[in-house]
């Protein structure tokens, strides 16, 4: 698991190359409710959920499931938790449980992190 530290108010760790699911899981497990602020290389990102499920996702590029696919690829940044942002409706909107949106969305990510090593080999 990547530097996940927990205090009083809240989490915060670095993504490092080994990705953000199972930080993700962790996170959602203990604190069923919030937002997850990310920032990398590659730009910035929300993640809200509620009681255990995914309600919306959004990245600079993409929203919903694809920008859940996105941060997934993600091999560096940082992530803070903020229990005060709450989603906007109908913007980016997953409303799937934790494990559901984290298989729908690796499912396409092996094949994107194909195509990215394609396009810089």
């Amino acid at each position: 698991m990547n530097n996940l530290a927990l205090t009083s108010s809240s989490f915060h760790g670095e993504i490092d190359e080994t990705g953000f699911a199972d930080d993700l899981q962790a996170i959602i497990s203990v604190s069923p409710e919030g937002c997850l602020k990310l920032s990398s290389v590659h730009g910035q990102g929300l993640i809200h959920f509620q009681n255990g499920t995914i309600l919306t996702a959004l990245t600079n590029h993409n929203k919903g499931i694809a920008a859940l696919q996105e941060i997934l690829l993600w091999q560096t940044g940082s992530f803070q938790l903020d229990r005060s942002l709450m989603p906007i409706p109908s913007i980016g909107q997953i409303r799937l449980s934790v494990t559901q949106a984290l298989l729908v969305a690796s499912q396409s990510v092996g094949v994107i992190a194909d195509e990215i090593a394609k396009n810089t080999a």
